[in-house]
């Protein structure tokens, strides 16, 4: 739990991936530093398979340096350019890998050029009968992308788009996954309201 941001930690019989890695704080420091550093400690991880940093906003990249500076990491991945992350590989739709008999795929983007919350790395995690979706913060104009290539299936759980925002989760978009479950990353009392 890292409050108004996202991490989500994927530990498979082989290793470990982050996707995501929370917010830095204005005052300094970051929920990599306070949270996730010590969740993966707690856990017994001590290096990361892989890093996917969906895009580029500050709840969902701040802990990014912190993170790569405790941590071997082996491959990183992003939706959109980062600031010492010149060497991260672009998520793109199709690219994936396999660890510990867990499959990971990335939906979306489907090619350069998006931007914002719709730069996104979509994640789709396989394992067995279960999926999980990890949307980052894509909005309607991405789900949208997604719904008219077929890209979306029914999964087990997913994380909410952009936090349970207005401006995401499209009827369209929840009836192609049809969820068994919904983790809703969003903050105690937050200034957005969230989620919508």
């Amino acid at each position: 739990d890292v409050g108004q941001g996202l991490a989500v930690v994927v530990e498979t019989s082989a290793g470990a991936a982050l996707y995501d890695t929370g917010p830095s704080y204005r005052g300094g420091g970051s929920a990599a530093e306070a949270v996730v550093l010590p969740f993966l400690a707690s856990r017994g991880i001590r290096s990361l398979e892989q890093l996917i940093v969906s895009h580029s906003d500050l709840d969902h990249a701040g802990g990014f340096h912190a993170i790569s500076d405790a941590l071997p990491v082996a491959g990183v991945w992003a939706g959109e350019a980062l600031e010492g992350l010149a060497t991260a590989r672009p998520c793109r739709a199709g690219h994936g890998w396999d660890s510990g008999g867990v499959h990971f795929q990335f939906l979306y983007p489907f090619e350069a050029g998006a931007t914002d919350n719709d730069a996104s790395c979509v994640l789709q995690i396989r394992a067995g009968y279960y999926t999980v979706l990890l949307p980052g913060d894509i909005e309607r104009r991405a789900e949208q992308a997604l719904l008219r290539r077929d890209a979306l299936l029914p999964v087990t759980a997913v994380v909410a788009p952009h936090h349970g925002s207005a401006t995401s989760s499209s009827p369209a978009f929840v009836d192609a996954l049809r969820p068994s479950l919904v983790v809703v990353p969003v903050g105690f009392g937050n200034r957005w309201n969230l989620p919508s």
